[in-house]
């Protein structure tokens, strides 16, 4: 992703959890899976600063819907909040296709660096 330099918090937490997140922050009454809050988000800039907060009951429930292992859905989650501190938005239906072919292609690299 061309990170340099800042931080980021990363947070597991239970969809009740997130619900009250999601409703606070989004004023959207459900669980969802994941968040970002960022600091000074801009897309290509090669730092990033923030907090991805990933709820680990609905990790485990798509991963058990699609048969995949969680730590695979874990990451997606992760590299999605990580694309939203970058500045990828998902608001429209190309701006959500340009996000997961990107979140997609990480995906993929991780996975294949992991096997080796």
């Amino acid at each position: 992703m061309k990170i340099k330099r800042g931080w980021l918090n990363v947070v597991i937490v239970s969809d009740p959890f997130i619900r009250k997140l999601n409703f606070r922050f989004l004023k959207r009454d459900s669980p969802t899976d994941v968040l970002a809050f960022g600091e000074d988000v801009q897309r290509g800039r090669d730092r990033i600063s923030g907090e991805v907060v990933i709820s680990w009951d609905t990790a485990r429930r798509v991963a058990r819907r699609y048969a995949k292992q969680i730590e695979e859905e874990f990451f997606l989650y992760l590299i999605h909040g990580i694309l939203h501190l970058k500045g990828y938005t998902d608001r429209s239906l190309k701006e959500s296709r340009v996000m997961e072919e990107r979140q997609s292609k990480i995906l993929l690299e991780l996975l294949n660096e992991k096997k080796q």
